[in-house]
């Protein structure tokens, strides 16, 4: 499972975003797998923990993020995009 988060607007925003329902497990880790911003993009890994079903991400303007869930017991390649208004 798969999240990509969009921020579209000209400053920082946080988002709690749930996640549990996408197959994620309530207490677990995600991993960042790109990061696009006004400067560039980096494909670095970044882990993210999962609290409670959810996530922090907090994002600069004009950017977004690709994250995803991989459990190799899971035959799942879904994603949902979010948009940071």
């Amino acid at each position: 499972q798969s999240i990509i988060v969009v921020n579209n607007s000209n400053g920082e925003r946080s988002k709690e975003i749930t996640v549990w329902p996408l197959g994620v497990p309530r207490e677990s880790k995600m991993e960042r797998l790109i990061l696009t911003t006004e400067e560039g993009y980096t494909t670095d890994k970044e882990e993210i923990l999962v609290e409670a079903g959810r996530i922090n991400v907090t994002l600069s303007k004009y950017s977004a993020v690709v994250i995803r869930f991989h459990d190799d017991t899971v035959d799942s390649d879904d994603t949902t995009p979010i948009v940071i208004q």
